[in-house]
């Protein structure tokens, strides 16, 4: 007999599919609120209420035992009867309240059920309660529901739900056949390989956590990715793998591997999940995500689970293949896709999907499940800044400003708690003007800050639910949601925050919680997972994203060099050439010669990277004066859109005899990561100064608290390693095949020194004593002579 054990909770979001797509105005402005709610309440009743009353329930049926455990918030007995009570938290004003979420009804049917099991023949007067988290008002709905009636509910949920699992075990057997048959999809290991999938099998087996630092070349996508598949079949205690990337490029890789995968037999479900504003059918005129604003949210649960069995007849799941069938069916898609998760081999999204608090697949990470999936994090090294961004938040004094004026006549509650948050912000004002500093640190959020932003959330929400859908609900509801993301990281601040005000667009002020450690905050969600694959071409030093990445303390790490043949490639270094800020204005006109000197000696395709648009800018004028006719010079443009991006590529990579193509482009950008120019359309990069990020306030601050928590590597964290890791991320764009032959040049003194040259990849010949020269251009004829037979 196969056992199936639930949370309640858990049981009702796989098995309870009613209802339209609603948005409920119910901030949790605390992750503890409606647990303070629920002890409040409970606090005020009479003696003998029973908390959290643990209740588990065995149903047994086709071969399977179902065991849903839960705990019922409160029970007591009197008069004769049993009063079950669940307990809600609600912003949404009680006297309107309605007793109409399905699910709260379906958590209380279950526990008067289960109850009534356990204590047959008695009378149990099932109470839901509803509490504002503010007020603390009470608002209570005794059901009059017969037991056969709540008996029926949950075994026609539990017959449905076993029926699912039969058919996802019909399925898994037809899965599982052919991953066993699967061979490598090919017949000759590249160097490194090998390495890479006997490291990732015992990553699986083990449950221990991976680095993979592997340079472009080795075949990282299916070294991860094969073994990964080979192990969902065994007993290595994962239902589910979540390919994780940082941009669509990753995706894409992903997708072709899983396509040689499955011409060599695999059967697979395959799910490739977009963000909602990218598969949205009304595009950038998307409307609110509710039943009663959106025709694609109407009744979706239930239309949702009427074709979800013919959807997966396509084991590749597609956005396109999603998009229209849910155009046909009038269905939201990327619901649709959350949905389809559930019933996915692989999954391939976005970092957010694991890691972002705001929309994360909580289905898969839930506290108090056992943890069943196996991540796989694409170009790793980018994770480290996104999860600063992910778990930090901010507060517009402009867009306060804003809804004050929209709403000026309405709400006299509303405008006094927008005052007391403004007039906070004009105190900070007169301490920046004091101080005569363009931010200000601040040792920790004023209480009264936070009182008025739970009050705002409380007053929007109520506003939400009257409003018409015009210009000013959508501007108060995008309020509301920047509010709800500031509350909820307040209420998680620790040691690894910093807490600053400075001036944005003007004289407004911005209030910022920033990460500065995203390190503890992504190891939540790593250890809800069997094991964690990182992987990238940079992912060292290795203790920096071991610490940073949240990688557990049982993680490995390993590194693979270079598998192309080194007398194709030539990295060659430019002494006595210094690209600090305060010299840029006096050595351009050498980092002019030196570019074009590069793409001069060897008619192709080069890419000339800078630390910033402004430094590229100055170097390009320069360019322009002495330009060689033989050069044609492409430059990179802020804010480029993917037509002008897709058309700067084909620029920069057309094949010419007559002239090279020269493209200046900035490092860590659109052009430095992910993008193939294999052969010759790109033969050669040129790399300016050693990247590092700007000076700014936040750079600042992590360099403030590493200088501290390590002992003095606050440089070396927040500037040497994060620039280091844009030059290797960008020279790898010339190298992407065996027979690619190609230079890689460096301009500026500091990549002779400690610790950037120590922190390059050791094939890169940092310390040979050829490596650098002043001869470069006769070095790089005499590269360019060689003969060559492939």
């Amino acid at each position: 007999m196969l056992v199936l054990e639930y949370g309640v909770r858990e049981f009702l979001l796989v098995a309870l599919k009613v209802g339209g797509i609603n948005a409920e105005f119910m901030p949790r402005s605390r992750a503890n609120l409606g647990t303070n709610t629920h002890i409040e309440a409970m606090g005020r009743r009479p003696f003998g209420y029973q908390r959290e009353v643990f209740i588990r329930h065995i149903f047994e049926a086709e071969n399977y035992r179902l065991v849903i455990s839960g705990r019922i918030d409160g029970m007591i007995e009197q008069e004769g009867e049993l009063l079950l009570e669940e307990i809600k938290s609600t912003f949404l004003p009680l006297e309107g309240l309605a007793p109409d979420n399905p699910f709260h009804l379906a958590q209380l049917r279950l526990y008067h059920y289960f109850e009534s099991c356990r204590r047959p023949g008695t009378f149990i007067q099932p109470v839901l309660t509803y509490v504002h988290p503010t007020t603390l008002h009470e608002r209570s709905f005794y059901m009059d529901w017969d037991i056969e009636e709540s008996r029926r509910f949950f075994e026609d949920l539990a017959h449905a739900l076993i029926r699912k699992e039969m058919a996802r075990q019909q399925w898994l057997v037809l899965r599982d056949e052919s991953i066993r048959a699967l061979p490598f999809p090919f017949t000759e290991l590249r160097r490194g390989q090998a390495e890479l999938l006997d490291a990732v099998g015992k990553a699986v087996t083990a449950h221990h956590d991976l680095l993979v630092e592997a340079a472009t070349g080795i075949g990282k996508t299916m070294g991860v990715l094969f073994p990964a598949i080979q192990h969902l079949s065994d007993a290595c205690g994962y239902a589910r793998i979540l390919f994780l990337t940082a941009k669509t490029a990753g995706a894409s890789v992903a997708q072709q591997a899983v396509a040689v995968l499955r011409a060599r037999g695999l059967r697979l479900r395959v799910l490739y999940m977009q963000a909602k504003d990218r598969c949205c059918p009304f595009g950038a005129d998307r409307p609110e995500c509710s039943e009663d604003a959106c025709p694609y949210a109407v009744d979706f649960y239930s239309r949702a689970e009427a074709i979800i069995p013919l959807l997966l007849e396509e084991e590749e799941l597609t956005g396109e293949y999603l998009a229209t069938a849910a155009r046909e069916e009038m269905l939201c898609p990327f619901e649709l896709s959350m949905e389809l998760s559930l019933y996915a081999d692989l999954i391939v999204c976005d970092y957010n999907y694991a890691f972002d608090p705001a929309v994360y697949l909580r289905q898969f990470f839930w506290p108090g499940t056992p943890p069943d999936s196996l991540l796989l994090v694409d170009e790793a090294h980018n994770l480290v800044a996104r999860g600063r961004e992910m778990y930090s938040a901010a507060l517009d004094e402009r867009e306060l400003r804003e809804i004050k004026t929209l709403f000026r006549r309405e709400q006299g509650e509303f405008i006094a708690c927008l005052e007391a948050a403004l007039t906070q912000f004009d105190s900070w004002r007169q301490s920046l003007e004091f101080e005569e500093a363009g931010a200000l640190r601040l040792p920790g959020l004023p209480g009264e800050l936070l009182s008025c932003i739970e009050a705002l959330m409380e007053f929007a929400g109520e506003l939400l639910t009257a409003l018409p859908r015009d210009d000013r609900r959508k501007r108060l509801l995008d309020c509301f949601f920047n509010l709800l993301k500031f509350s909820r990281i307040a209420a998680e601040l620790t040691p690894e925050y910093a807490i600053y005000i400075s001036a944005v667009r003007g004289d407004a002020l911005r209030l910022r919680l920033f990460c500065l450690h995203p390190g503890p905050l992504l190891r939540q969600r790593v250890a809800r997972s069997v094991a964690t694959i990182f992987f990238s071409a940079t992912l060292s030093p290795h203790r920096y994203f071991r610490e940073l990445l949240g990688a557990r303390e049982w993680c490995e790490h390993l590194t693979l060099p270079c598998p192309f043949p080194p007398e194709n490639r030539l990295y060659l270094h430019v002494p006595d050439v210094s690209t600090r800020y305060r010299v840029r204005e006096e050595t351009k006109p050498s980092v002019a010669q030196v570019i074009l000197d590069t793409a001069g000696v060897r008619r192709g395709n080069y890419l000339a990277f800078f630390p910033s648009f402004a430094y590229l800018g100055t170097v390009w004028a320069e360019m322009m004066v002495n330009r060689p006719a033989g050069v044609q010079i492409h430059v990179q443009k802020p804010g480029m859109s993917a037509a002008q991006q897709a058309e700067f590529l084909a620029r920069v990579c057309a094949v010419d005899s007559e002239h090279s193509n020269l493209g200046l482009a900035v490092m860590g950008g659109l052009f430095g990561e992910a993008v193939d120019m294999p052969g010759e359309q790109l033969v050669g990069v040129i790399i300016v100064g050693p990247g590092l990020p700007p000076v700014g306030v936040e750079q600042e601050l992590i360099g403030e608290y590493f200088e501290e928590e390590q002992e003095g590597k606050g440089f070396f964290y927040a500037y040497q390693v994060p620039g280091i890791i844009r030059v290797i991320q960008a020279a790898g764009r010339v190298f992407r095949t065996p027979t690619d032959r190609g230079v890689v040049l460096l301009i500026d003194d500091r990549f002779l020194q400690s610790p950037y040259c120590d922190l390059l990849p050791d094939d890169w010949g940092a310390t040979d004593p050829d490596f650098s020269t002043l001869e470069y251009k006769a070095r790089l004829e005499e590269f360019w002579a060689e003969e060559r037979v492939y």
